[in-house]
C-alpha cells in the first residue's frame, strides 16, 4: 500500500469553514487553497483568516453574528422553546443588532420543541429584528409540524425550512443587507 504524505490534493479552488468552540467564543477559520503554477513546479498553499466571533449560550440554545450579516441559533439538544426561552433569546438578537435588522439561520436539528406562546412571542417580535429566517432540519416529524404550522399562520417575516446550510445561504442571499 502506497503511503500518502502532504495535503490530499483537490482541483481549483475550495473555501473550507472551521468552527472551533472555546469558551463563549467561536472562531471562524476560513482556509482557501490555491494552486500556483510556475514553469517548473506546481505548489499548494493553505492561507487563513480568523474572525472571532461571541457566541451567547442560554438554556435552549447558542446565539452569535457571522460577520455583521446573519444571526445565528443553533438550537440545544433538548430545548423546549417556550416564552420564556424566546424572551431570553431576543434579549440577545437586541444585544447583537441594536435597531438593525438581518437575516437568521436557526439550526434546529436537535431535538426539541415550541409551546404555542413561545411561537406567538416570536411571530409578534421577529420583525423588530429579522428580514428572514431559514431553519435547518433533517428531522422529518420537525418539518411535517412546521409545514402544517405554516399552513394554518402567516409568518411575520419570510421563513423558509431546509435540509443544508447551503440551500438556507443561497435562500437568504436576496434579504441581506
Amino acid at each position: 500500500m502506497a503511503k500518502t504524505t502532504g495535503p490530499i490534493a483537490f482541483q481549483g479552488f475550495f473555501v473550507l469553514y472551521c468552527f472551533l468552540l472555546l469558551e463563549n467564543k467561536i472562531i471562524f477559520t476560513s482556509f482557501a487553497k490555491i494552486q500556483l503554477k510556475t514553469q517548473n513546479e506546481s505548489k499548494t498553499i493553505l492561507t487563513g483568516v480568523k474572525k472571532e466571533t461571541s457566541v451567547i449560550k442560554t438554556d435552549s440554545a447558542e446565539i452569535w453574528l457571522e460577520n455583521k450579516q446573519i444571526l445565528w441559533v443553533r438550537i440545544l439538544e433538548g430545548a423546549e422553546m417556550d416564552l420564556k426561552a424566546m424572551e431570553k433569546c431576543f434579549s440577545i438578537y437586541s444585544q447583537f443588532l441594536g435597531k438593525k435588522k438581518t437575516v437568521q439561520i436557526i439550526d434546529a436539528r436537535a431535538v426539541c420543541t415550541m409551546t404555542t406562546e413561545g411561537k406567538q412571542y416570536s411571530a409578534l417580535h421577529s420583525p423588530d429584528y429579522l428580514l428572514a429566517t431559514a431553519v435547518i432540519t433533517d428531522q422529518l416529524s420537525v418539518r411535517l409540524l412546521t409545514n402544517f404550522y405554516n399552513k394554518l399562520h402567516n409568518h411575520s417575516v419570510p421563513f423558509e425550512l431546509f435540509k443544508t446550510e447551503e440551500e438556507a445561504r443561497a435562500w437568504l442571499k436576496p434579504y441581506i443587507r
